[in-house]
């Protein structure tokens, strides 16, 4: 879902430098930065580049539409899957897209999906034992 970063990456360096300035030394959300430089964000990029090499529509709305499931045309809980995926890993601290900004999930997403908002923090705990449980795993491997 973060493929609009890596054509941002590839093909726009300096607006790209710009906005990791405004996300770095300013503090704002990636997502503030790239709408203030370029009008629009990574998803929008990533939903285009997808769009280009046939790929469903489904997977390109759930793409463009992963930081606002709720704007997402149709079924949303692809794009409510990728938002709530993507906090997941950056609760847990891994990867990093340029902030390190856990986004708010709205109520509406995790409902979708079957879960219960008030429950979700619990959720993290035994993901959070899983991942250390695998990584003691592959030490011994």
């Amino acid at each position: 879902h973060m493929i609009g970063l890596l054509v941002m990456d590839q093909f726009m360096p300096a607006p790209l430098a710009q906005i990791r300035e405004l996300v770095e030394d300013e503090g704002m959300e990636l997502l503030a930065a790239e709408e203030e430089i370029l009008g629009f964000d990574h998803g929008k990029i990533g939903a285009i580049l997808l769009k280009e090499w046939h790929i469903p529509e489904v997977i390109c709305d759930a793409v463009k539409f992963h930081l606002f499931p709720d704007m997402c045309p149709g079924d949303s809980r692809l794009a409510a899957t990728i938002l709530i995926g993507d906090n997941i890993t950056r609760a847990l601290g891994f990867g990093f897209a340029g902030d390190a900004y856990v986004i708010k999930i709205p109520p509406e997403a995790l409902t979708s999906l079957g879960l219960i908002p008030e429950a979700f923090e619990a959720i993290l705990q035994p993901i959070d034992v899983a991942v250390d449980r695998a990584q003691i795993f592959m030490k011994m491997v």
